[in-house]
């Protein structure tokens, strides 16, 4: 009997996953080799479900942040 090795793109936050059998070297090939998937802070996933959220969460702090700045 053998051993079988099969790499998986697995979601940090809500732990989805999809085959991933190719290496990615680069942050610009991951979103092009799994669509709808998001790479954030460096070695983190999201998947299509979650990624929008994560994007709103930037979105938001990056106004909060131009506000404080403001004195707002």
């Amino acid at each position: 009997m053998g051993f079988r090795m099969q790499r998986t793109l697995v979601c940090d936050r809500c732990g989805a996953s999809i085959p991933a059998d190719d290496e990615v070297t680069a942050s610009f090939e991951f979103s092009r080799k799994f669509p709808g998937w998001e790479q954030v802070a460096g070695d983190r996933a999201l998947c299509p479900e979650c990624a929008p959220g994560y994007d709103l969460l930037i979105a938001r702090h990056k106004v909060e942040l131009e506000d404080y700045i403001a004195g707002a």
